[in-house]
């Protein structure tokens, strides 16, 4: 079976190439997934607002950054500040999309979906704080 899939298996540990620990791999498969989730989000805006991407795209875009950055983060502190990260870039959104429904560009109701989106990573933000 190895040879049909092009592995060779050696009992050498000598020749064996090195590997990382799974949890160092899991973790740089984490790390590259949020540098290409950020960088599918550069410019998407924009496209949106031009019609060339829909914003359901944007959305579960940022959904996406807000769950992989949730799944990196080693402390409570760590998942607070993803949560808000995730709040703030939904409230640009919201804003974006705001000012494209009093140009008439957008309808209003689209505006609630991503009010919703918002409010959803906030109840999420607000289980995780500390009881003051």
């Amino acid at each position: 079976m190895c040879a049909v899939l092009g592995l060779t298996l050696s009992s050498s540990s000598a020749d064996a190439a090195p590997t990382l620990k799974p949890s160092e791999a899991v973790r740089q498969l984490q790390k590259e997934r949020i540098q290409a989730l950020k960088e599918a989000l550069v410019g998407m805006s924009e496209r949106v607002k031009i019609g060339r991407d829909p914003l359901v795209l944007l959305l579960d875009t940022i959904r996406d950054l807000v769950e992989a950055e949730l799944d990196m983060a080693d402390t409570p502190a760590e998942e607070v500040a993803a949560l808000e990260r995730g709040v703030e870039r939904f409230r640009e959104v919201q804003k974006e999309v705001e000012d494209l429904v009093g140009a008439g560009l957008q309808i209003k109701q689209v505006t609630a979906l991503v009010r919703a989106a918002r409010l959803k990573v906030e109840v999420q933000l607000e289980k995780r704080r500390p009881s003051k």
